[in-house]
């Protein structure tokens, strides 16, 4: 059982809205009691679920409504009957406190986003195994920055899903390399992909790839650049021990007029 699971798991059952097997509850218990992500994510997520019910108290069910939404619900939806889907367990979830083609709705408007992340959380990236990372799975695929584009074509199954310590939010983790000269050994490193709002307002960077300060990483054991582009923040990092150099190279080299040839 994964993180998101398991949270939807118990505050489901947090609000006494879960009637599926009770197996999965004792699971997730057992996945909450053993991750540290999951134990720190809990409490503001069970908190939120508290306000969110006690908000939705006095929702008044427009009519015809639950019947207009059940009609557009895609018939996908039902193939696999033997266990809920996430959102069919966030539905019932909610179905708990008001009728649930209300909560279908009003969930998706008014149930606050995970907290914003900082820089120090997304340090961690640099100790995240990419092999036993899950794949990202999101609204398409993240993009590249503007400057990357004449040098790397991003492949969808090397991106992968890393959410950052003590936050529900999740992050594109994409490792790269680049050939200096011929002959060389290459320069190596991962690219995070953010939106604007998944990082704190007082750390989004006002730099441009070309222009953002090079980081150390934490204990010396690399440098970054953290730079945004319209609604997206980038970072880029490497750990080797010569990596503000070669970081430095690196983006000297993807900010010339012409991709190498």
């Amino acid at each position: 059982m994964d993180c998101h699971d398991a949270l939807e798991i118990l505050e489901a059952d947090a609000l006494g809205a879960w009637d599926a097997e009770p197996d999965l509850v004792d699971e997730a218990r057992r996945h909450l009691a053993e991750c540290d992500r999951c134990r720190t994510a809990w409490p503001q997520r069970h908190d939120w679920g508290r306000k969110l019910s006690a908000a939705m108290q006095a929702v008044v069910t427009p009519p015809g409504l639950a019947d207009r939404l059940s009609a557009q619900l895609p018939v996908a939806a039902a193939v696999n009957a033997d266990r809920p889907s996430s959102s069919a367990r966030r539905i019932a979830w909610v179905g708990g406190v008001v009728a649930a083609a209300v909560a279908t709705v009003l969930l998706f408007a008014f149930w606050p986003a995970s907290p914003p992340v900082t820089l120090e959380q997304l340090r961690a990236a640099s100790d995240a195994s990419w092999e036993e990372l899950p794949q990202f799975v999101g609204r398409g695929t993240p993009p590249l920055p503007h400057e990357w584009g004449p040098f790397f074509e991003l492949e969808p199954s090397q991106v992968r899903a890393f959410s950052p310590l003590d936050s529900a939010q999740t992050v594109a983790l994409v490792p790269f390399q680049f050939v200096l000269r011929r002959g060389t050994e290459p320069l190596q490193g991962r690219l995070l992909i953010l939106r604007t709002r998944q990082l704190v307002d007082a750390e989004l960077p006002n730099d441009s790839f070309a222009t953002a300060p090079i980081r150390y990483l934490r204990g010396g054991r690399g440098a970054w650049i953290v730079w945004t582009e319209g609604d997206w923040v980038f970072a880029c990092l490497m750990s080797s021990d010569r990596a503000p150099v070669e970081l430095d190279q690196f983006r000297r080299a993807l900010t010339r007029s012409r991709p190498l040839g």
